[in-house]
C-alpha cells in the first residue's frame, strides 16, 4: 500500500546536530581570522603613514637643498608649526626652482586625537605619531 523509499530518499536536509556542528566550525573560524586581519589592517595603515611622512621629509630636504634652512621650532602642543612647514612646502615661489616641493593632497588639519596617525615636527624633520600616543600633529588623511 506503501511505496518503499529508499533511505536516500527519506532523508531531506540536515539535522539538527549537523547544522550545529557546522556553525561551531564556522564559528572558530571566523574567531581565528578576525584578529588576523585586524592586525594586517594596522600594520598596512603603519606603512601608510610612514610612506607619507617619508615623501614630505624628502620636500623638506630639497628645501633645505635649495639654501634655506627651516628655523621653525618644534611645539608639541600646536599643529601651527607642522601647518607653516606645510604651506612653505607647498608655495609656488617664481625664484626658486623645483617650487612647490610638494603638491598633491597632503595633510592640512591639526589635531591630538589618539585614534589616528599623526605627522609630527621635531624642529629638524617630521615624524609618525602612531595611536594611542600623545601629541599634536597633522592627521594623515585616509587612515
Amino acid at each position: 500500500m506503501f511505496p518503499t523509499l529508499s533511505p536516500l530518499q527519506r532523508r531531506r536536509g540536515f539535522s539538527l546536530p549537523e547544522t550545529l556542528v557546522t556553525i561551531a566550525v564556522i564559528g572558530v573560524l571566523t574567531a581565528i581570522a578576525i584578529p588576523q586581519i585586524t592586525k594586517t589592517d594596522q600594520a598596512a595603515k603603519a606603512e601608510v603613514a610612514n610612506q607619507v611622512v617619508t615623501s614630505i621629509n624628502r620636500a623638506v630636504s630639497a628645501y633645505r637643498q635649495c639654501g634655506t634652512e627651516i628655523t621653525i621650532t618644534a611645539n608639541s602642543g600646536s599643529g601651527a608649526d607642522e601647518a607653516s612647514i606645510m604651506s612653505l612646502l607647498m608655495t609656488r615661489d617664481a625664484g626658486v626652482v623645483g617650487t612647490p616641493f610638494l603638491t598633491g593632497s597632503w595633510p592640512s588639519v591639526a589635531t591630538d586625537n589618539t585614534q589616528h596617525h599623526r605627522a609630527q615636527w621635531n624642529g629638524r624633520f617630521f615624524v609618525v605619531i602612531p595611536p594611542g600616543t600623545n601629541g599634536t600633529g597633522l592627521r594623515i588623511n585616509g587612515i
